[in-house]
């Protein structure tokens, strides 16, 4: 854009210069005539002869006008094939503006077309997720309900294209636990943060599940109650997924199918130590050496 603007500008410059010069050279070289012509006289004039002021008025326009045709300097002979040359530079440059800006058009239309079908993949995934959270929340709380909402349309974010896509939304967690009001998520205990929080996660996993999952002491703001229906929940879903849960409580372990511990002796190293639960006999099958092992270092695997 910038040596576009450059080159037009340059070409019109000496557009106008050429026509300044041709016109200042056309009006002198006529006026110049005029006064010779009135200066000699037309012999052919029967009218009265021109008197001798007359004639000094005409020789000192003359080289007025011969004074101003020498301050045009040469007239610059190279001027029409810089022109032509700058014309199809201007050319070249315009037909590039004209690819940009239709590729460009291209890109909003397939922009919009990208917009439209991530809307419609929101909304779809968007309600299949409420739907398994409701659920979920409300065996986490007996009694309780929950709903995901999305934020209102004007706080929508405007995507490329200045057109605003719920798929670029917030979306607010409204929850009701048994006994309390509908309220945010910020307004809940600890404990009932992280539960509703697992019931987000394990909503979305419904949705585009994995074969196993891994969860981090998220057991560690919950009390025991809690846990137990945290646990009631992993068992259930254990039938077709797998998960890994790092604890330190010891109703988790207590659900766990095997327990893998890791204990480190004096010397700094680590050794890992895993026990299995026989779900018929109900006896542990150690997998490894049980002796040291720590609570605090149990990695329980449901």
């Amino acid at each position: 854009d910038a040596e576009r603007s450059e080159v037009a500008v340059v070409l019109a410059r000496a557009e106008d210069e050429r026509a300044a010069a041709d016109l200042e050279v056309a009006a002198a070289a006529e006026r110049v005539a005029e006064l010779a012509d009135a200066v000699r006289g037309d012999e052919e004039d029967d009218g009265p002869e021109p008197q001798a002021g007359d004639a000094d008025k005409a020789e000192r326009e003359i080289v007025r006008l011969e004074r101003r045709v020498t301050a045009l300097g040469p007239v610059n002979a190279l001027a029409p094939e810089q022109h032509e040359r700058l014309a199809e530079r201007v050319a070249v440059l315009r037909a590039g503006r004209d690819d940009l800006g239709n590729a460009c058009t291209d890109i909003r239309v397939m922009a919009a077309r990208l917009t439209d079908a991530i809307d419609v993949r929101f909304e779809a995934v968007f309600g299949a997720v409420s739907v398994h959270f409701h659920d979920l929340f409300a065996e986490l709380f007996p009694g309780g309900r929950a709903t995901l909402r999305r934020e209102e349309p004007g706080v929508a974010v405007a995507d490329d294209s200045g057109r605003n896509s719920t798929a670029r939304a917030g979306v607010e967690i409204l929850a009701q636990p048994p006994g309390k009001r509908l309220q945010p998520l910020s307004l809940f205990s600890g404990g009932e943060r992280a539960l509703t929080a697992l019931a987000v996660i394990l909503a979305l996993q419904q949705v585009n599940p994995s074969p196993f999952y891994v969860f981090d002491e998220v057991d560690a703001p919950l009390d025991d109650s809690n846990v137990m229906r945290f646990t009631r929940l992993l068992k259930r879903l254990a039938a077709t997924q797998q998960f890994i849960v790092v604890t330190h409580n010891h109703i988790t372990m207590a659900a766990a199918d095997a327990l893998h511990g890791v204990t480190s002796d004096g010397d700094g190293v680590s050794s890992v130590i895993s026990v299995r639960f026989d779900a018929e006999s109900g006896e542990t099958v150690p997998e490894g050496h049980v002796v040291g092992l720590r609570q605090s270092t149990i990695r329980a695997a449901v």
